[in-house]
């Protein structure tokens, strides 16, 4: 996995389709490579999350995988959740704090169920569908 500072090279179909995207820290998998608006690094945690999304990628191949996630929610959802399990997961294993556990679960449903993504569901159902 690379991490870059910068945009991925279909930055302005993505960008189109979620305006939102080009927010500092936003982060998008593009092949091998992580893009990280505004930074160089990421949590172990993200580092899951993107990690999902580069093994989802190898099957359709990057550019495939973008057209399919901008233009169909379902298939957005269905390559979201599983890396918001992974990063839910990884948090879960690294931190023994049972309340920043739980405060690191409603703020990964919440950007799952969050406008970037396309406000697919609610945070209630976000939080039940990653614990599943």
């Amino acid at each position: 996995m690379k991490i870059i500072n910068g945009k991925p090279p279909n930055f302005k179909k993505i960008h189109a389709a979620f305006p939102l995207a080009s927010r500092p820290g936003t982060i998008f998998t593009y092949g091998d490579t992580v893009y990280v608006i505004g930074a160089h690094d990421i949590s172990p945690c993200l580092k899951a999350h993107e990690a999902t999304h580069i093994e989802q990628q190898k099957k359709l191949g990057p550019e495939v995988w973008w057209e399919r996630y901008i233009e169909d929610p379902a298939f957005r959802f269905e390559q979201e959740l599983p890396a918001h399990r992974a990063e839910y997961r990884t948090f879960k294993a690294m931190e023994r704090d049972r309340n920043r556990v739980s405060h690191a679960l409603y703020t990964i449903a919440d950007r799952l169920a969050g406008p970037l993504y396309g406000g697919l569901l609610t945070s209630q159902q976000a939080r039940q569908k990653i614990l599943a």
